[in-house]
């Protein structure tokens, strides 16, 4: 229903970003949920998501169950790059991900292991530790996570060094200028939240009643969009 009213998007391959929201109301219940998007431009809008039901970092089964469940409602040929932050990283993952072929971009922490050009085994933040900002590194494809992907580096304006690791289907460049779209799913929780819909305002927990609460703003916020 929700992909419904996003006519425009019918048939088109889609960016995905995938992220974690949460709150606390003030009866001290916390909420932990995690969502995948599709970036639209100017916003990210939910179209799966499960309540984690813990706090902390999300699991790669259940990262892997959201994908999946995309895949059987779309079809992997919808996804043209799946995005994510530093949460979203490791071994079993991107292996999971190049079995399946899904297009990814994550960003990388600074102490990540990649490959130099002897092979050998360096932390990302001593292979670019010379970077300027705005310069912009491409490693091409590397050995990391004990598996094979393109490797990537900017400094941003505030002087921290960006690392990103990307598909077979990517290059540096482009890979560097498609993160910026994961700000979206930020934009997208904004509006569903304290810019928007007030959803944290919920008092409702337990029994799945948060995700059914996400689905009926996604819808709002779906059809609020495609007007």
């Amino acid at each position: 229903m929700i992909m419904g009213f996003m006519a425009h998007l019918t048939g088109k391959s889609l960016v995905l970003s995938m992220d974690r929201t949460g709150w606390r109301t003030r009866g001290g219940h916390e909420y932990n949920l995690l969502v995948l998007s599709v970036c639209l431009g100017d916003m990210g809008l939910p179209i799966l998501w499960c309540d984690l039901r813990k706090l902390g970092n999300s699991t790669v089964r259940k990262r892997k169950r959201l994908v999946q469940r995309f895949i059987r409602l779309f079809g992997l040929e919808r996804i043209h790059c799946l995005i994510g932050d530093r949460e979203f990283i490791g071994g079993e993952w991107f292996r999971w991900l190049r079995e399946e072929r899904v297009p990814f971009l994550m960003r990388l922490r600074h102490d990540i292991r990649v490959a130099n050009t002897k092979g050998e085994m360096t932390a990302g933040k001593d292979l670019f530790r010379h970077l300027r900002v705005g310069e912009v590194i491409d490693l091409g494809p590397r050995r990391a996570f004990k598996t094979a992907m393109g490797i990537c580096a900017t400094r941003v304006r505030s002087g921290e060094l960006l690392i990103l690791g990307y598909h077979a289907g990517l290059d540096g460049p482009t890979a560097l200028a498609m993160y910026r779209q994961r700000w979206n799913i930020e934009t997208g929780f904004e509006k569903l939240k304290t810019h928007g819909f007030n959803m944290e305002s919920s008092r409702l927990h337990g029994g799945g009643k948060i995700e059914r609460v996400l689905a009926a703003l996604s819808l709002a916020a779906a059809w609020s969009y495609s007007g």
